[in-house]
């Protein structure tokens, strides 16, 4: 398993809960530690000791790795302690597989509920996706960008008003999200390709056509399981995964 990061409780690093609400702060914290890879695969959190670096009791601290663990970023095994997920080529394609089914199935609703205020925040967010993929130091915000990318498909999700599917497509989107973090696909890529895949699915949404935007979703994840496949036959699994 891997060390302990170094978490010193100097002004830089020490996170500053305002203690309005705890439990949100936390689970914020552990997410981006986690994406930022701060937190590498296989991490076993010690939750007394992290309670006690960040000031505050267990009981946060375990509902926020609950949260990522239902998002699937974290994995809690009985007896053994809590890790940060790892993950596998193979449980790669079949969650991209998982996610592609969801979103098609969704489509339909999708665009029955949209409302013109759903589409003015949808395009805010392609914007502030844009700004920082074409920025000068797009590299160090990849991060942010992948985050926002997955918020992006959350929330076409949450257009069909179904709760469970939330929560199904939020687990196992958490991995995938994880992943893209990890790998170093470049900007380029995300210029050329992802932003030109979600602005069809922006114009499909926009169109209120549920095949458009099942088509537009489709050739989207499929692309991207591509370009995930292409990058661990370059170079094999990064740090973390296994084959």
């Amino acid at each position: 398993m891997t060390d302990t990061p170094d978490l010193t409780r100097d002004p830089e690093r020490a996170p500053m809960f305002r203690h309005t609400n705890i439990r949100d702060e936390v689970y914020a914290l552990l997410r981006r530690r986690i994406l930022s890879h701060e937190y590498p695969p296989g991490f076993r959190f010690d939750l007394r000791d992290l309670s006690s670096r960040f000031g505050i009791s267990q009981t946060p601290m375990k509902e926020a790795l609950q949260r990522l663990e239902m998002e699937g970023l974290v994995t809690i095994v009985p007896r053994r302690g809590t890790f940060v997920a790892t993950f596998d080529t193979l449980g790669m394609a079949e969650t991209y597989d998982v996610r592609l089914a969801l979103e098609r199935f969704v489509s339909p609703a999708v665009v029955r509920n949209i409302t013109g205020a759903d589409l003015d925040a949808l395009g805010r967010l392609l914007t502030r996706m844009s700004d920082l993929i074409h920025s000068a130091d797009a590299n160090a915000k990849l991060p942010e960008y992948v985050g926002l990318d997955f918020d992006f498909h959350c929330r076409i999700v949450a257009l069909a008003r179904n709760k469970r599917m939330d929560e199904i497509y939020a687990q196992v989107g958490g991995p995938l999200q994880l992943a893209r973090v990890m790998i170093d696909l470049g900007t380029e890529v995300y210029v050329r390709f992802t932003e030109v895949e979600h602005a069809a699915i922006f114009t499909a949404l926009e169109a209120r056509d549920a095949d458009a935007l099942a088509n537009a979703l489709t050739e989207h994840v499929e692309r991207a399981m591509v370009r995930l496949s292409a990058w661990f036959a370059r170079r094999g699994p990064p740090n973390g995964a296994t084959e």
